[in-house]
């Protein structure tokens, strides 16, 4: 897995854990959230190895091991010996005669100096690239150059450890992937029974008693989706829808919607 996702999967992961500690404080009658939630296993511990490892960026951080930790130490000082030669050669009143400007410059993981093309001999080194108009060269220092192929070998090796890291983090996902899969699916169902419960109460709805004997009462009932338009942004001033009350089987069994066409019946039926 790459490090962005792993820090998804480290977000999941830390789920698990709130559910976890969600289902110990349910009351006893909650039983059907109970029952749901049991099956899920506090993963946290997993989703904080992740985070001890990758930054909120999907950064490898050096603490992820202690070899990891090494290479860039050895990265850092070899940047440090090469900025504090560049600063030599800048010092040098004979070479910064012939610099175009008098300031370095990186091209890549290279620090070059903008020479004079027509003082390009004067420097020895390695000619990275030439300026559009062709009057400055753009040259690595002898000096430097050897640092920057000792800082290539070292930047090899920090992405070598880094993989390493991920390989490892990965192994540790994999053998809680069954466990996570069986939350996934569980936390997808407490997410639609928290949607329903929230739409519910925003629209002041109530659970129906259910029959099975063809009877049929629905008392101030409205359209949600009537309900929720006449509250948006779309409407210039918010309305109200106006509530019916509609039975059958309860004293007849047929019920006969009647009018003008102006949208009445349309809204009752549904």
């Amino acid at each position: 897995l790459t490090a962005e996702q792993l820090l998804e999967v480290g977000e999941t992961l830390g789920c698990t854990g709130a559910m976890y500690r969600y289902r110990m404080r349910l009351a006893e009658h909650l039983a059907g959230l109970i029952e749901l939630l049991t099956g899920i296993d506090d993963l946290g511990p997993v989703a904080k190895t992740i985070a001890g490892c990758i930054d909120g960026r999907g950064h490898v951080l050096d603490m992820a091991s202690r070899e990891l930790a090494a290479v860039r130490q050895k990265l850092f000082d070899i940047d440090e010996r090469v900025k504090a030669e560049v600063r030599r050669l800048l010092r040098d009143p004979e070479l910064r005669r012939i610099l175009s400007y008098p300031n370095a410059t990186v091209n890549g993981d290279h620090y070059v100096l903008p020479v004079a093309a027509n003082h390009r001999q004067k420097v020895q080194g390695v000619v990275h690239r030439v300026s559009p108009t062709g009057e400055t060269v753009f040259i690595e220092p002898a000096s430097i150059a050897g640092l920057s192929a000792e800082r290539v070998s070292l930047k090899a090796e920090e992405g070598r450890e880094e993989k390493r890291v991920l390989r490892r983090l990965s192994a540790e996902v994999g053998r809680v992937a069954k466990p996570l899969a069986y939350a996934l699916e569980v936390i997808a169902k407490l997410d639609l029974i928290t949607a329903k419960a929230r739409f519910s109460r925003d629209f002041n709805m109530w659970p129906p008693d259910l029959n099975a004997e063809g009877k049929l009462w629905l008392r101030e009932a409205r359209h949600p989706l009537l309900e929720s338009f006449f509250r948006s942004e779309q409407v210039a001033e918010p309305r109200s829808v106006v509530p019916i009350d509609i039975r059958l089987g309860v004293g007849f069994n047929m019920l006969v919607v009647t009018g003008p066409n102006t949208g009445g019946k349309t809204v009752t039926l549904k």
